[in-house]
């Protein structure tokens, strides 16, 4: 098979380098049947994507069947609840399923507002009711819903956002682990109904979110709104062009922050060795030594440490440090002297 990019002159040792593990191979290098394949076996099986689905609900909803649960949606009052007779008792069945689910498809009409709230996958209603306030002066979802019936026009850029974004205030649940929740037999018809129950049309719910993506409009506010945003930041400042003495100036304490002052590079082209033995770093070697640690102390803890010297100890770390400093100037001078001398001779 040849890949799509040109290949260069191979190594010797180019076979074993063909032999690693097909995952390190590049995908350019892949035949698109090989590709496919290779997606193909990533994606969960049937049988672990059954296992995740099952792992959302109780058991028993897995045991109830599907008609039984369209049969509480379309047809609620027709439940019977003969508890004497368990092939009849159709609400006590779904009542054992031991969940908020199982209670809003036998008896919707006892959820709470919370309880609705939960299996329509919005957050509390405390903090839901604050946030709707907040930009619009109404309390609840439907009241906000009811606003967009009468005039979708009248609703706000941020209102529409809100419904936009499923009511989703701060992020509560995402959408991607709603879409696995709903594959649970009947939660799906749990959470219609709990709709129902709250008063929320759906399909005004519905026509109101297209609303809020699609519209040319709507759409064209939204980005105003971001320009503006970020026309409202204040300007980044151009990078400054030391950034040792930047970072110096700024640092909490220049010579408990260690690996700032310059040092001379290795030559002429790379850079310096990191982390030089400053005042501080000479200080956290002393410190592994005296007290046979296995490490040095770093970070708050040896800035607190250096604080705690008195001036005359840290003037000798000071000058420990800055004759190390200088003696590494002065091999590096004297070798750039002795590199051009041997260059012109």
């Amino acid at each position: 098979m040849v890949s799509r990019t040109a290949k260069r002159d191979q190594p010797p040792n180019a076979d074993v380098n063909q032999s690693c593990n097909e995952a390190t191979r590049d995908w350019e290098d892949m035949t698109e049947a090989e590709l496919v394949e290779a997606i193909r076996r990533k994606r969960p099986t049937e049988a672990q994507h059954a296992a995740r689905i099952r792992a959302l609900g109780p058991e028993k909803a897995f045991e109830i069947s599907q008609e039984l649960y369209n049969k509480a949606v379309e047809h609620n009052d027709d439940l019977t609840e003969d508890e004497t007779d368990p092939l009849h008792a159709q609400r006590a069945l779904l009542m054992s399923r031991g969940d908020v689910a199982g209670k809003a498809l036998a008896h919707p009409e006892t959820l709470t507002q919370a309880e609705r709230y939960d299996l329509m996958w919005w957050p509390e209603p405390s903090k839901l009711h604050a946030a709707i306030r907040e930009i619009s002066g109404l309390n609840t979802p439907v009241e906000l819903l009811a606003k967009g019936r009468a005039s979708r026009e009248s609703l706000s850029l941020e209102e529409l956002d809100l419904i936009a974004q499923q009511f989703q205030v701060d992020q509560w649940r995402s959408a991607s682990s709603r879409i696995y929740w709903v594959q649970v037999p009947g939660n799906a018809q749990a959470s219609v109904l709990a709709a129902i129950q709250e008063g929320v049309d759906d399909a005004v719910y519905f026509e109101l979110q297209r609303y809020a993506w699609q519209d040319e409009e709507v759409k064209a506010k939204r980005a105003a709104k971001q320009l503006q945003s970020l026309q409202s930041r204040p300007l980044q400042r151009p990078p400054p062009k030391d950034w040792n003495q930047w970072l110096t100036g700024r640092s909490r304490d220049t010579l408990a922050h260690g690996y700032i002052r310059c040092w001379p590079p290795l030559d002429r082209n790379a850079p310096g060795p990191h982390r030089p033995p400053t005042p501080a770093h000479l200080l956290s070697m002393d410190i592994q030594q005296r007290e046979c640690l296995e490490y040095a102390p770093i970070g708050g803890d040896l800035f607190s440490q250096w604080d705690e010297l008195a001036p005359e100890q840290k003037a000798h770390y000071e000058t420990r440090s800055e004759a190390l400093r200088q003696a590494a100037w002065d091999k590096w001078d004297e070798k750039q002297r002795n590199d051009a001398q041997t260059e012109y001779q």
